[in-house]
């Protein structure tokens, strides 16, 4: 009995330790980006950011970033898309890990699918959390004004993609997560001091 008990402990910490030595990581193929999450002895799961360059040439493999250059006109816009797949994938894989469940292959891709879902994820707009309405209005083309139903104008789009990006940028700096919940008056006073 106490063999079995060892040998299963055993199994257990050489399953952690591996978790523990995970790389997370972008790769390209055929132009489109993918998340490539390395976790065990070779063991890696891979999948579409749903990114695509123009040019690979212009993906930088040691920054895991998008050149910024004429070609790739909304690389900077991507770089924190990626950014932000990669911080979101990692806090899902680390919160799921700390209520001491087992990571398959299938949880992996679901967690990616979660951290990329913020406009893949196919839910209704009423459903869809502040930051992704916002993501939504600003970088999905065919989108329409929730209002008239009209196009959205290009000026309007760089207002809210710049206000999603500045959002971003406050939210890791206060350590604070934007839900419609929590946007009151104490908050738009915090973030017109901040910008």
């Amino acid at each position: 009995m106490l063999v079995i008990m060892l040998v299963i402990f055993w199994r257990i910490c050489i399953i952690f330790a591996s978790l523990s030595m995970a790389t997370f990581s972008y790769i390209i193929n055929n132009k489109t980006i993918k998340l490539v999450y390395s976790y065990s002895r070779g063991v890696k799961i891979r999948k579409s950011v749903k990114i695509n360059l123009t040019n690979p040439d212009n993906w930088l493999s040691k920054s895991q970033k998008i050149r910024e250059c004429r070609e790739e006109p909304a690389a900077k816009q991507f770089n924190y898309r990626l950014q932000d797949i990669k911080s979101t994938f990692e806090k899902e894989v680390a919160e799921f890990q700390r209520e001491n469940n087992i990571i398959t292959n299938e949880k992996l891709l679901e967690l990616a699918d979660i951290a990329i879902g913020n406009t893949q994820r196919k839910k209704s707009k009423s459903h869809l959390s502040f930051k992704e309405l916002l993501y939504e209005f600003g970088y999905t083309p065919s989108f329409n004004s929730p209002t008239n139903g009209q196009k959205l104008s290009e000026s309007t789009k760089e207002t809210y993609r710049s206000t999603y990006q500045c959002l971003l940028k406050f939210e890791s700096s206060f350590s604070r997560n934007l839900h419609f919940e929590n946007i009151d008056l104490e908050f738009y006073n915090e973030f017109k001091e901040w910008c």
